[in-house]
């Protein structure tokens, strides 16, 4: 049975519930007007979720941008009555907890480049008027299982085509990393120029997999990055509400092309399902459902959400620290992207918890790399650059002398380099 979109766009109670000169400004807090692309992936993420896992269907989200418009197409589920009602509104979705996009202002940011967008769904066709009134418009021939939108830009409002466009080339593949139903993201410039980004997953444990984000055209040529992924669902009363905190290593490629150990990454943004502005400091990425502001440049401090996520996100570094360990990948360059002696940058003291579940951790546990080749605890650990002194009073002899039922051992040697003076502190 069709949509009856007049009804929609006359419920004058929902009229009144919706302001749009909110939206207008809503669509005005982003640094980048191109900022509305990522809420048109967190479309398609939640829309491809609602699939199923079993579905056989594409799971690739496409953009072509043209001199007047940009178009997406995906092939997540179909458009409802209360999908409609939810992108014509301020306050009303139809989003779940774990569904991505439940805490920004999602489609609501493309006003910031059009006034009419499309919406072209199975059998559904419509454009929203004014920001909030539904009108049928004809279909273009989308596939019964495609959706697609068409965002017309604004004339006279600046260069918005060179915007998408820088927006669109500089997605990046790690934009994939924390997502799960998303494989694939194709981007066209016109016909001059076009790039995809993959992601493939390969599932280690139950809560660990290996990611490889490859990128091929635009700028940066093309770049395969691989990680590993450690997640742990959020409980919150006995039930799970919100997806998960994740925590991701970035692993280095060895001389064979295949991945290799723990490398420390340069750039640790805050990922909320997409890179936010928020820098955490951090030698590896953390993610999570935290509430930002819309701007996605600040994350409340005070928020007992968020301080709940930042405790859990400091237990599943912890666990990974204890996986790695296992696999013996816990050496001196993994143990320097942890969250040690950072605390003086202004945004890590909202991370704070992080740097004391660290603490804690290689202060009780084994986590510690030793020159025999296994791990120790930091109150275990004895440090010396001078082979001699080693020599002298080796680790049984260091046991003895301190006589305080704790076994001694030295560092490994890779502890004394001189970049690992904050490490060693």
């Amino acid at each position: 049975m069709s949509i009856d979109y007049r009804a929609i766009a006359d419920d004058q109670d929902r009229i009144e519930r919706t302001a749009a000169n909110s939206i207008r400004t809503l669509s005005k807090l982003y640094a980048e007007r191109s900022h509305f692309v990522l809420e048109l992936l967190q479309n398609a993420e939640d829309a491809l979720r609602r699939r199923g896992d079993s579905w056989g269907g594409s799971r690739a989200v496409r953009f072509h941008l043209s001199a007047n418009e940009l178009r997406v197409n995906h092939y997540g589920e179909l458009f409802n009555e209360a999908d409609v009602r939810s992108i014509c509104s301020v306050g009303e979705t139809t989003k779940k907890l774990t569904d991505i996009g439940r805490f920004g202002i999602g489609f609501k940011s493309v006003y910031a480049v059009a006034d009419r967008p499309e919406v072209h769904s199975g059998n559904e066709s419509f454009a929203i008027e004014n920001y909030i009134r539904p009108i049928r418009v004809e279909p273009i021939g989308q596939k019964a299982d495609e959706t697609v939108f068409i965002i017309p830009f604004k004339k006279g409002d600046g260069d918005i085509y060179s915007d998408v466009a820088r927006g669109l080339k500089h997605l990046g593949a790690k934009t994939l990393l924390f997502l799960r139903h998303i494989e694939e993201i194709h981007w066209s410039v016109d016909s001059e120029e076009s790039g995809v980004y993959r992601r493939h997953t390969d599932v280690l444990e139950g809560n660990v997999r290996q990611t490889s984000v490859v990128s091929t055209g635009g700028d940066g040529g093309y770049e395969d990055e691989k990680w590993l992924v450690f997640s742990r669902p959020i409980i919150r009363d006995g039930q799970k509400q919100a997806g998960y905190v994740e925590v991701a290593w970035r692993l280095a490629s060895n001389e064979a092309g295949g991945p290799g150990r723990i490398q420390a990454v340069e750039s640790s943004p805050l990922v909320v399902f997409f890179p936010t502005l928020i820098e955490t400091h951090l030698g590896f990425l953390i993610q999570g459902p935290y509430r930002t502001t819309p701007a996605r440049d600040n994350v409340p401090g005070d928020d007992s959400w968020n301080q709940d996520l930042v405790r859990d996100t400091g237990t599943l570094i912890v666990e990974s620290l204890r996986w790695l360990r296992f696999k013996d990948m816990l050496d001196v360059e993994a143990l320097n992207a942890l969250p040690i002696g950072r605390v003086e940058h202004k945004q890590s003291e909202r991370f704070r918890t992080l740097y004391e579940s660290v603490k804690r951790a290689l202060g009780s546990e084994p986590l510690l790399p030793d020159c025999h080749g296994g791990y120790i605890k930091a109150k275990s650990a004895a440090y010396s650059r001078v082979r001699e002194l080693r020599e002298l009073l080796p680790s049984d002899r260091l046991t003895a002398l301190f006589d305080d039922g704790v076994s001694h051992s030295y560092l490994h040697e890779g502890f004394s380099q001189e970049r690992r003076v904050e490490l060693r502190k």
